[in-house]
């Protein structure tokens, strides 16, 4: 291997090796031949640096001459390298002009800072210590400060480089003051917490009394007593009581945190950590001590957030702890329309719908409860009206939409074709809007097949086949399906049974919901789906909803709300 100077080379090196850097007159190269022969575990002396002739003779010249023989021999064979070498070499020897110079040529603009700096000191002791810490000989600047008996420098220097274990040494040493042995300690924490080494830290943040960031050292290292007790060291109204606070509640305790946000004067900080971890007694128990009347508007805002952010659960719950039962309510008949329409999940729709109308009839309770509202009951009933007509519809009529549509889906599976088409045929003409068309019509079609009403099978299918939201593919299914069903006979239907209006003699069939001629209303019993007449029946307490005397001791709970009957069925409810 030939290194060149120029045109001039200089004397030949015999090796094997691969050159793969050259820089600063120093040639990198690597043993390819024996990195091979073991690639996964190659030994350091795979690499190897050979210096060029320039930088050895200059090398030797520095160490044998003088250092203004070795400055002439760099002006006649410059390099950055070169006049580097000389610089450090007149910088360890004092030859502070020597040293500037040669900094200025190799293009050191640092090392031009550092020695203005060293020349500026009073003492050529000093000098030395400051020229020691620059190649980073920190343990012989020390010495050389101690000498001159100087620790006060040597601390710094010591600071200066981050070393804070030997500061701490030498401010015993000297008995420092306390204010810098409060920093020495604080630096330490901070050193250990950098590095993720919480429990020193610690240590040290306690010896600082450094509360802020001892608080988060309890934090991260999760010793949530010891940031409980914190607590009661610090003074009344800190403002580092809230930070305490915030992070307890982020970890669920909240007497801890309550405690934490009262010493420090946040009542209110105290009232939405209740509200957000869910303890609600406390919450209102906090309100009523501090007289903050407006626990039911905090409660009321926080749902509307949740509302906006998709949780409706929670904001249910909040509502109803606010007694805001109305807009529980729209949000569990939100809920029960998508569980039915998006979700095709009746059984859960029809929950939906019942709790959205129980929490209508807590809030008309609770209305006519009021005692302002009972010395004037018109104003009262003006109110339940108010919010029945501009609100939304009852939810109770969602809740029997979905139960009668499970009900005749399990009279078709009982096969009681007769009593499953005339809950349908009750779907059809009262419930439309809550069922989605395509399950409603083809549970109306199928039950018209199988009782031999193929007037209602047609009609059916006429509905199915014009459905807008139906694919190509879909649409000439139903199409097919239609002919093979109808092509073998006329489309005929059956008699339904009609029975006689109690009120007027008209006959009536017993999925209409009220008499053409004289208007009377008729209540459909919810266990067989048929209307309720002239027959013994029961009245659920809870719900208000009607069956058959004779059906209802086949259950335990109310087919509809689920209410228990134990407490409830006795002879005055059955008329």
């Amino acid at each position: 291997m030939y290194t060149f100077r120029d045109l001039t080379p200089e004397e030949p090196v015999v090796t094997s090796a691969y050159m793969c850097r050259f820089r600063n007159l120093k040639i990198k190269a690597v043993f390819l031949d024996d990195v091979m022969s073991n690639p996964d575990v190659p030994g350091s002396d795979v690499v190897i640096t050979y210096e060029t002739r320039s930088l050895r003779d200059t090398k030797e010249i520095i160490k044998s001459v003088s250092i203004r023989d070795a400055n002439e021999f760099v002006k006649q064979n410059p390099h950055p390298r070169l006049w580097r070498l000389l610089a450090e070499a007149a910088l360890k020897e004092l030859s502070l002009d020597t040293s500037y110079k040669s900094y200025i040529q190799c293009g050191d603009y640092h090392g031009v800072y550092f020695v203005k700096q060293v020349k500026q000191l009073d003492s050529e002791a000093k000098q030395k210590a400051e020229i020691e810490a620059y190649f980073h000989n920190l343990d012989e600047a020390e010495k050389i400060y101690r000498s001159i008996d100087r620790k006060d420098l040597a601390i710094d220097l010591r600071k200066r480089y981050g070393d804070w274990k030997k500061v701490l040494t030498l401010v015993r040493e000297m008995n420092g003051s306390d204010e810098l042995l409060l920093e020495v300690f604080n630096q330490l924490g901070d050193h250990y917490s950098e590095r993720q080494q919480w429990e020193r830290s610690i240590q040290f943040y306690i010896k600082s009394r450094n509360f802020e960031k001892l608080s988060e050292a309890y934090y991260r290292v999760e010793d949530f007593d010891s940031l409980e007790r914190l607590i009661e060291e610090l003074p009344e109204n800190s403002s580092l009581l809230s930070s305490i606070g915030d992070k307890l509640a982020s970890v669920g305790l909240t007497s801890q945190s309550v405690q934490a946000f009262l010493k420090g004067g946040k009542t209110k900080g105290a009232i939405d950590v209740c509200v957000e971890l869910n303890q609600w007694d406390e919450a209102v128990a906090l309100a009523e001590k501090y007289h903050v009347s407006e626990i039911e508007d905090i409660l009321y805002k926080y749902a509307n957030h949740l509302v906006s952010k998709g949780n409706l659960i929670t904001a249910i719950e909040l509502y109803q702890k606010a007694n805001r039962n109305t807009e529980s309510a729209k949000l569990l008949a939100k809920l029960g329309e998508d569980a039915g329409k998006k979700m095709m999940h009746p059984l859960k729709a029809k929950k939906f719908y019942v709790l959205s109308a129980l929490d209508i009839d807590r809030y008309k309770s609770r209305l006519l409860s009021d005692q302002g509202l009972r010395l004037n009951p018109n104003k009262a009933l003006q109110g339940i009206l108010s919010n029945e007509s501009t609100n939304f519809e009852n939810p109770w009529k969602g809740a029997e939409a979905y139960h009668f549509f499970l009900l005749a889906q399990r009279q078709l599976t009982e096969f009681k074709l007769l009593d499953c088409l005339n809950t349908c045929l009750r779907l059809m003409n009262s419930y439309e809007e809550y069922i989605v068309p395509k399950e409603l019509y083809s549970l109306l079609a199928l039950i018209g097949f199988y009782s031999k009403d193929f007037k209602v099978c047609s009609k059916a299918f006429i509905k199915l086949e014009t459905m807008e939201s139906l694919s190509e593919k879909e649409r000439e299914n139903y199409e097919q399906l239609a002919v093979e069903i109808f092509k073998d006979g006329p489309v005929n239907g059956i008699e339904l049974e009609q029975k006689l209006c109690p009120t007027c003699g008209h006959e009536v069939y017993d999925y209409e919901t009220s008499c053409q001629t004289c208007n009377t209303l008729f209540y459909p019993c919810v266990i067989t789906g048929r209307n309720i007449l002239d027959q013994d029946y029961w009245t659920c307490t809870t719900c208000k909803h009607r069956t058959i005397e004779h059906e209802i001791y086949k259950y335990h709970n109310c087919p509809l709300c689920h209410a228990s009957l134990s407490s409830t069925l006795h002879s005055n409810d059955l008329f």
